[in-house]
Parts: structure tokens; sequence; C-alpha cells
């Protein structure tokens, strides 16, 4: 089954930091942290790079299933 993703959609689903907070990866990463309900592993040296934490919410926002990792806690 092939899979159709348009980049423009993925991209509008990525989870950015608010305006003006590009130079706060930690305030913004503290946000997404807590969107998911994961405040306590947000100073958690193996969640510095949250990444691949928005990829997947953004596939997820998109209607794809992403199996595996740890279980999202709240918001989405």
């Amino acid at each position: 089954m092939a899979l159709s993703l348009r980049f423009d959609d993925l991209w509008h689903a990525y989870p950015k930091p608010e305006h003006g907070d590009e130079a706060a990866p930690r305030r913004s990463r503290l946000a997404l942290f807590r969107q998911i309900g994961w405040e306590s592993r947000v100073d958690h040296p193996a969640y510095e790079n949250a990444c691949a934490i928005r990829m997947s919410l953004a596939l997820i926002e998109c209607g794809i299933h992403v199996d595996g990792g740890e279980p999202i806690l709240a918001g989405r």
C-alpha cells in the first residue's frame, strides 16, 4: 500500500516553537513535553533533541500510525 503524504501537510502539522522562541530550545521543548505529558523528561539527556518526537507528532497529526516508543500521556 502506497503512503500518500504531502510535504506541505507534514510541515503544517510539525510542532514548531512559538514565534520568536527559536533561540530558546529548552523553553520550546518544555512546552512540547507539557503538551504530551512528559514534563519529567524535559531535562533528561536522552530527550535533549526533540526532533524525532516532533516528527512523530506531525506524522500522527497527518493520520500516519507510528508504532513503538513511549506513549503520549496527555494532549493529542
